[in-house]
């Protein structure tokens, strides 16, 4: 049995409610977000593509264990 965790459930909640906000347009999203940051002034998302993330993470690791 799976548990159902709430502070999860509420992340998906509010990421299908912000999506909803711009009828799940991406580009839109997109430009959402850019505008916050250029609002906030500093940078929201992540700009490192996740394959490259995960290439650093695994040379960490393989570099802490020698």
């Amino acid at each position: 049995m799976i548990m159902k965790d709430p502070i999860i459930q509420e992340i998906h909640h509010h990421r299908v409610e912000y999506a909803k906000r711009f009828n799940y347009d991406v580009h839109a999203i997109g430009e959402d977000i850019r505008r916050c940051e250029a609002e906030a002034e500093r940078k929201l998302a992540a700009q490192i593509p996740r394959g490259i993330r995960r290439l650093k993470r695994t040379a960490r690791r393989a570099s802490a264990e020698l």
